[in-house]
């Protein structure tokens, strides 16, 4: 009555029907097997600010998803950080540097904005002397509710630990993006789970 199976649910499907479309131009998208994802060249079809898209996914057995998204505006510049740090001992690791990032920017008025911050530590490593590491560190989202056109205040903590001196920490960067309320609501639930 009980048996069990394996199904790898990340495995990508390679003989998918993927279109994209703008409401007036659709193109197919090719696989990338080396990749195993779809794409289309820019070239062939621009991606653009302000406009809105529809993907339409179909397999070969007849099951199908779509999915439809706004590409929002530009974010805005001048994002402004500063930072402490304080260095902590560790049990697992050598010790741990705590770095406590306040980072504004003002926010554009009269329209909801959504907001993503992504923090990037660069790491040096000793096994590798001559790379450099990119590690996600964290992101928060986050919106100008109550505080259309003022300025945007977000905190974020962030560690950089030290096993044995192998890795260096080079630099923190941060990337400040303008989301579509999809992708804000997606990124949002995320960080309710980790």
């Amino acid at each position: 009555i009980f048996q069990s199976y394996d199904v790898n649910t990340s495995a990508s499907v390679a003989n998918a029907t993927d279109k994209i479309s703008d409401g007036n131009t659709n193109m197919q998208l090719e696989y990338n097997s080396t990749q195993e994802y779809y794409t289309v060249a820019t070239s062939l079809f621009p991606i653009t600010t302000g406009s809105s898209y529809t993907l339409t996914v179909t397999t070969p057995e007849g099951e199908s998803a779509n999915a439809k998204t706004t590409v929002p505006g530009i974010a805005p510049a001048g994002m402004n950080i500063t930072y402490t740090y304080v260095t902590e001992d560790s049990n697992s690791f050598q010790y741990q540097r705590r770095f406590t990032f306040d980072i504004d920017w003002n926010d554009f008025s009269g329209q909801t904005d959504l907001y993503r911050v992504v923090d990037i530590r660069l790491v040096k490593n000793s096994s590798l002397p001559t790379d450099t590491l990119q590690l996600k560190n964290g992101s928060l989202v986050t919106n100008d509710q109550g505080n259309d056109g003022g300025l945007i205040k977000v905190k974020m903590v962030s560690y950089d630990y030290v096993f044995n001196g192998s890795d260096t920490t080079v630099a923190f960067d941060f990337y400040l993006m303008r989301c579509s309320p999809e992708y804000y609501r997606y990124h949002e639930s995320l960080g309710n789970y980790s």
